[in-house]
């Protein structure tokens, strides 16, 4: 592993960990002052994390020598995070499930089984206790893929944003620079 290589991984795993426990700790909140049940509640949250992975992507580039950072770089710094983030996000609901809320899960698979028996599938037989177990780690597991789908969208708009923001900016500077050295002669 090359240093490069290394300080990126080191950057985007600790600013992973600082976002993700950000979510952890706002999530836990929200849960005790009873203010996730509100539509603004997720909306809020959306808008820290894209600040907070932009501010972990413009904090890359500063540590750049040069400020030229490119796509590919922008979107593996925001994939390791991601990685770390829903992983924190996973762990708010393990927590939620077996500590904050132990009703929490049976309402959710009682409320997906409502669903699915108007549209003629009845899995009431399936879920049993002896099955929650199951149903419960393949319920942790879709959180966390379905976090980091999520996040790697927002990963990939903001790669794009800065890297497209690098190229207009170097553009800019050559156009300044050949316009003092026209004045300079």
């Amino acid at each position: 592993m090359t240093d490069s290589t290394k300080e990126y991984m080191q950057h985007s795993f600790r600013f992973g960990s600082l976002i993700g426990f950000v979510t952890f700790i706002y999530y836990v909140i929200g849960f005790y002052l009873d203010f996730e049940k509100g539509q603004w509640f997720d909306d809020v949250y959306f808008f820290i994390e894209i600040a907070m992975i932009a501010w972990m992507m413009v904090a890359y580039k500063k540590t750049q020598i040069d400020n030229r950072v490119k796509f590919s770089r922008y979107f593996i710094l925001g994939l390791i995070a991601s990685l770390v983030i829903s992983l924190f996000y996973m762990i708010y609901f393990v927590v939620r499930v077996t500590k904050l809320d132990v009703l929490f899960f049976d309402n959710y698979m009682n409320e997906a089984i409502t669903q699915l028996k108007t549209m003629g599938i009845d899995y009431s037989k399936v879920f049993t206790q002896q099955n929650k177990p199951f149903f419960e780690v393949v319920f942790f597991i879709s959180i966390y893929i379905g976090n980091f789908i999520s996040n790697l969208f927002y990963v990939l708009l903001l790669s794009w944003f800065m890297s497209l923001n690098n190229r207009m900016y170097n553009m800019n500077n050559r156009n300044n620079n050949q316009n003092n050295n026209n004045n300079n002669q």
